[in-house]
């Protein structure tokens, strides 16, 4: 059985369905979709296809670059074995949500300049991709602190997932 949802939200920026796989992603998406189906794009890929309760809305409006823009972190975006030591584990259980990090160099440090977790390489290269469009990291600070079980452990490690705030220069 699959999982469905209530409500489904997906953000297609810039979505190509040229792609076989791109295609069956999004089949996929649309499927589980019990009760709404919420769908924001910025391209026209969607255009002239029929559903029945259809609701489509344009936003015509032109927005300015925002001055600020905060990069929400899941599990994806850190090194999750950076945790799973001791010397981590003792450090991250004395933090808490809204404490603030420091970023050098792909990793957050705690105020004492005691060195936390690593992000992931792809992460880090959303930041410098960020970085190049003006934007620096103003603050980080820690938004959820999770568990994350290590199969091969069998082992609950927990780890930070931080919010960074970039700002345009």
């Amino acid at each position: 059985m699959h999982n469905v949802f209530d409500n489904i939200f997906l953000m297609l920026n810039n979505f190509n369905l040229n792609e076989e796989s791109k295609k069956r992603e999004l089949y996929v998406a649309m499927t589980r979709a019990k009760n709404n189906l919420v769908i924001h794009l910025n391209n026209d890929i969607l255009k002239g296809i029929k559903v029945e309760k259809l609701i489509l809305k344009t936003d015509t409006n032109k927005y300015e670059k925002q001055d600020i823009i905060v990069l929400q972190t899941t599990h994806r975006d850190v090194w999750l074995d950076s945790f799973a030591n001791n010397y981590r584990q003792n450090l991250i259980k004395q933090l808490q949500s809204g404490d603030k990090l420091f970023y050098k160099n792909g990793a957050c440090y705690i105020i004492n300049k005691k060195e936390l977790f690593k992000f992931s390489k792809a992460f880090i290269s959303k930041i410098k991709g960020q970085q190049e469009k003006g934007y620096l990291i103003e603050k980080v600070k820690i938004n959820f602190m999770v568990y994350w079980y290590k199969e091969e452990n069998k082992e609950e490690i927990l780890i930070a997932l931080p919010e960074i705030y970039l700002k345009k220069i």
